[in-house]
């Protein structure tokens, strides 16, 4: 998929939701009973199976089809490029088969060392599809050394009977700066859950040092902010690399 498709976020979103678990007991005199409800979201990429792209004039349409089992995905965009200056504009639709699983289980088990084996009965496990739907657009602007870009989206999931689960708007810039043999970008983004109402933001920073004949010397630092749902919390990973790099 051109890169262009990618950033103006015509492919469908993909993730997972943690699973978070609610359990609630109780002891009596010879029996402890619980109830474990369990909530797993699992969004998983749908490979594409056809991407069509018309050039003219500076704009370029695109469509593309996925589709993998009873999922399936489909996405439009458009992009204008002239003089340095880019825009792009995206949407783009997914359905995923039995995604989200609902699943209670009650179980008693024996107190006070009662020797009855311990009895599990799953009373509730229903399985529902699940939609996302992205919009997204950015706007670029390359001066030779020096490139910058933003973007945003605005991406929603709902459950097949349009109960929606979340929505997510998110705002990005990122930039690159080129001096003599050495490269400098950066990138910032921010995005906001409205279940949680919370924002995580990531960045990053690296670098690049030509050495010719291809090769070059790289390395970068990010830290990742994403939404865990099982604990209303945001929490972050940072990473860093370094190494070499060889183009030919």
């Amino acid at each position: 998929i051109p890169e262009w498709v990618a950033l103006a976020g015509a492919r469908p979103g993909k993730g997972s939701w943690p699973a978070p678990r609610a359990n609630f007991q109780t002891s009596g005199y010879s029996t402890n009973y619980s109830v474990e409800v369990d909530v797993v979201m699992d969004i998983d990429p749908i490979p594409a199976r056809a991407l069509y792209r018309y050039d003219i004039d500076g704009f370029s349409i695109a469509a593309s089809y996925s589709q993998l089992g009873d999922s399936h995905a489909y996405s439009l965009a458009v992009a204008y490029e002239m003089d340095g200056f880019s825009a792009a504009l995206g949407w783009g639709q997914a359905k995923y088969d039995d995604a989200f699983r609902f699943t209670v289980t009650e179980s008693a088990t024996p107190f006070l060392g009662t020797p009855a084996p311990t009895l599990m009965n799953t009373f509730i496990d229903r399985a529902l599809d699940v939609r996302t739907r992205d919009l997204s657009a950015s706007l670029g602007y390359d001066m030779g050394d020096i490139a910058v870009k933003g973007i945003y989206q605005d991406k929603r999931v709902s459950l097949e009977n349009n109960g929606t689960l979340d929505r997510h708007r998110s705002i990005g810039i990122s930039g690159s700066a080129t001096f003599d043999e050495v490269t400098v970008s950066a990138y910032a983004i921010g995005k906001r859950s409205r279940t949680l109402g919370a924002t995580a933001t990531s960045y990053g920073l690296g670098a690049s040092y030509d050495l010719g004949g291809g090769a070059s010397v790289v390395g970068g630092v990010a830290r990742t902010q994403e939404f865990d749902f099982a604990t209303g919390t945001t929490p972050s990973t940072t990473r860093a690399d370094f190494g070499l790099s060889f183009s030919f």
